[in-house]
Order: structure tokens, then sequence, then C-alpha cells
């Protein structure tokens, strides 16, 4: 099978559920094209994540992340591994530093989840300033039913 044929397998049995075979099937793929490395490197490490195995589903994303900063997918997982680990600041740091970079896509969704959890006052400080800003400037901060106390704060 061609590396794109494996990639293209990998992403059925991901389908399947069959995260332990895809990952069996992707580890072997050596001295493929920048961008089906990029692919092959997401594939296993979203098959980790959802193993439960956040460290290595982490190491892969980094490695993505490490060439190719702008991969929004690459960023988000290291946040929900983050997240899993319950490693909050890091967390929302990771989201904080991709979109002062780079446009939401992706994390579109993920930005409105935070808004939430700022105006119930779940994040607070820094943190919240940040996202609120970051919301603003991705076009998000309308989607979220603000109290009026908070919408003072984007001003």
């Amino acid at each position: 099978m061609s590396p794109k044929e494996i990639l293209i397998q990998a992403r059925k049995l991901h389908d399947e559920g069959r995260y332990d075979d895809a990952i069996q099937l992707l580890l072997p793929l050596k001295d493929i094209n920048p961008k089906l490395e990029e692919h092959q490197y997401i594939s296993i490490s979203y098959s980790y994540y959802c193993l439960n195995d956040f460290s290595q589903s982490f190491y892969y994303a980094e490695l993505v992340s490490s060439k190719n900063k702008s991969n929004e997918f690459a960023s988000q997982i290291k946040y929900f591994c983050l997240v899993d680990e319950n490693k909050i600041d890091e967390a929302l740091s990771e989201v904080i530093n991709f979109l002062n970079e780079f446009p939401a896509n992706l994390y579109k969704i993920t930005l409105e989840e935070l808004l939430v959890d700022v105006n119930e006052d779940r994040i607070h400080g820094e943190f919240a300033a940040k996202i609120l800003f970051l919301a603003n400037k991705n076009n998000v901060i309308n989607q979220v039913k603000f109290n009026l106390i908070d919408k003072d704060r984007l001003n």
C-alpha cells in the first residue's frame, strides 16, 4: 500500500473505533513527504487521544506543531490533552498562544465554551481578558449571551 492508501485505511479504522490498529498501521511509515507525514502524526495523535494516552497524543501533536505552527488541529489536540490531564493553565496558554498568531477555525467552538466559563467566572484575570480579546478578534464574541457587567469588560 502507498502512504496515501495507508492514511485512508487508518481513517477507516478511526471510523470503526480501531485506534490501536490505526497506530500499528501508521507507525511504520518512514521517509514520506512532509504533508503526508503531518497527516500521519495527526492521525497517530488522534488515535492515542481516543485511547486516553494523553502523553503520547501530545507528543505526536507537538511533532506536527514544531514543523507547522499553523496546524490548528495539532494545537487543539494538545489543548484537549492538557485539559484531560487537568493542566488548565497550560491548556489555556496553548489556545491563547495559537490564536495570538493564527485565526480561529476549529477553535471557534472552544472559544465559545471558554466564553461561557469567563461569563460564569470559572476563568478570570489575565486568562479571561485574553480569551475575551481573542473571541472578539475572531468574531466569536456575539455567539455567547453575556451579562451586562461582562460586556463592560470588553471595552
